[in-house]
């Protein structure tokens, strides 16, 4: 019984870790798209660099997604 609660305990946390990186890393998003938009002209490669690093943020961003959809399906069936 106690090992149950200690597991349940650690998914908790581990979901929570899980949304609190999501979040950061949709500040982060919005933060590059925002120095595409607002920092007027850009060089043609600098503005690429910037496009990769938000399609590489977002694909880790739909990977912690999954996870999370993964944790609360486990705490699910845990409760």
């Amino acid at each position: 019984m106690a090992d149950d609660e200690t597991a349940t305990d650690d998914l908790r946390a581990e979901l929570e870790r899980v949304e609190t990186e999501i979040d950061e890393l949709g500040r982060n998003v919005r933060q590059v798209r925002d120095s595409l938009s607002d920092g007027g002209p850009m060089d043609p490669e600098d503005r690429s660099t910037a496009l990769t690093q938000v399609e590489e943020l977002e694909a880790v961003r739909t990977g912690l997604e999954r996870r999370r959809e993964t944790i609360r399906e486990q705490l699910g069936s845990a409760g």
